[in-house]
Formats: C-alpha cells, sequence, structure tokens
C-alpha cells in the first residue's frame, strides 16, 4: 500500500503547468508581448545600443519632468480602501497597501522615492496616493507611455545612486540632477527608439522567463518519472 501514485503526480504537475501557462499567456496577451520575436526595426535597435552607436546627449531632470512631493498621511488617517498608496519602498511598483485617500494623483507619471530606497523609480498606470517620501514625476512637453517610462525610470535609478538616506534626493536637487538620453541626428530626444528599445528588451526577456518555465516543467516531470 506504499506504493508512490506517480500518474496521480504527474497529472497534479500538468494542471499546475496548464494553469501556469494560462496565466502567463493572458498576461504576455494583455501587454502585447506574446509574440516574442523581434521586429527588424526592434533588433536593429538593439544592436545599435550593443555596438555603441546610441548619441547621449546630458538633460535636466527638470527640463523633462514637472516635479510634485507627496503628502504625509499620518497611519492614523489610514483607512483601507481601493486607492493604491506609495511609499518609499523597492518593490511592488511602490505600493505599500490600498487606502481609502483624501484625493489621488493622476496617471500615467512616473513616481521616484526620495528617501527610504532612494531613486527606485515606477510607472504608475493607475491614479494613487503618493506619500511625502516620493515625488511624482508629469512628462513636461512630451508624451509619455509605458515604454517611454521604463526607459526613463533605469535612469532616473541609475543617476539616484549618488544619493542615500542622509542625502536624500529632494524636488529642487532632482530638478537640477542630470541624466544621459539618446539622441536623434537632429539633437532631439529620441523618443521613438527609447519605445522600440524597451519593448525588444521586454520580448527577450519574456523569451527568457518561457525558456526558464519549459525548463522547470520538464526537470519536474524527469523527478516525477524518478
Amino acid at each position: 500500500g506504499g506504493k508512490i501514485d506517480f500518474s496521480y503526480m504527474e497529472s497534479v504537475i500538468r494542471e499546475l503547468e496548464e494553469e501556469r501557462i494560462r496565466e502567463l499567456s493572458t498576461y504576455l496577451a494583455a501587454s502585447g508581448l506574446d509574440n516574442t520575436e523581434l521586429s527588424e526595426q526592434e533588433k536593429a535597435a538593439v544592436q545599435k545600443l550593443r555596438q555603441g552607436k546610441v548619441q547621449w546627449q546630458e538633460f535636466k531632470v527638470g527640463e523633462l519632468f514637472e516635479i510634485q512631493k507627496g503628502k504625509r498621511l499620518t497611519k492614523a488617517d489610514m483607512q483601507e480602501g481601493e486607492t493604491n498608496f506609495l511609499g518609499a519602498i523597492s518593490t511592488n511598483n511602490g505600493i505599500r497597501q490600498k487606502i481609502k485617500a483624501p484625493f489621488t494623483w493622476e496617471s500615467n507619471c512616473i513616481t521616484v522615492n526620495y528617501n527610504g530606497s532612494v531613486g527606485y523609480s515606477f510607472y504608475q498606470e493607475e491614479p494613487f496616493y503618493a506619500s511625502d517620501d516620493v515625488n511624482v514625476c508629469y512628462a513636461k512637453d512630451w508624451e509619455m507611455n509605458k515604454e517611454r517610462a521604463l526607459f526613463l525610470c533605469t535612469h532616473l535609478f541609475k543617476y539616484s545612486q549618488k544619493f542615500n538616506y542622509t542625502q536624500k534626493w529632494t524636488v529642487e536637487r532632482m530638478n537640477n540632477s542630470i541624466i544621459h538620453l539618446p539622441v536623434a541626428a537632429t539633437g532631439e530626444i529620441d523618443w521613438d527608439f527609447m519605445q522600440t528599445l524597451i519593448t525588444a528588451e521586454s520580448r527577450l526577456a519574456i523569451r527568457g522567463v518561457v525558456a526558464w518555465k519549459d525548463k522547470v516543467v520538464e526537470k519536474t516531470k524527469e523527478v516525477v518519472r524518478g
């Protein structure tokens, strides 16, 4: 009676595998990354970056963004609700919890921790409430979208490493900080290149995840089969 029921274990693994694949497929379809093949334009963008052929130029953060400081909300004033509450954390897109907010900041912006996990930057797709440990950055005279924002988040984080818990990245310091961005032959910021590059890198990352998932499923099957 003490035999291991391999067929049962295999069916459980198959169910788990199918559920995970379904979840991943839903996510990829929703984000438009279900096709991991790079377009010619995306291949060219990745190649241009890797071959060091991108022209970079310095820009003041304050030239790019209208920066607002978050507002303090005491624990006593916090009630459970539906609004994302952003704190100075490095995970979960900066979302610490869900609260009933007195008001909200508009979405389609970048939030940057000025305190705590200094410099961690996130793109916000939903309205939110930002604590006073967070700076909220809205595009000045250019159009923000998720891909452009993700590119900028990487570069904002890179620059922020000059600051720390004792020397905070205040709104004033942020306005005067310098980041390097790709420029077109005209000398203008090459937003299209950023967008194409981020989409390409996302596809490559997803390709890696899919390959890793397949490997894990195969290994698990081997263990079950003994």
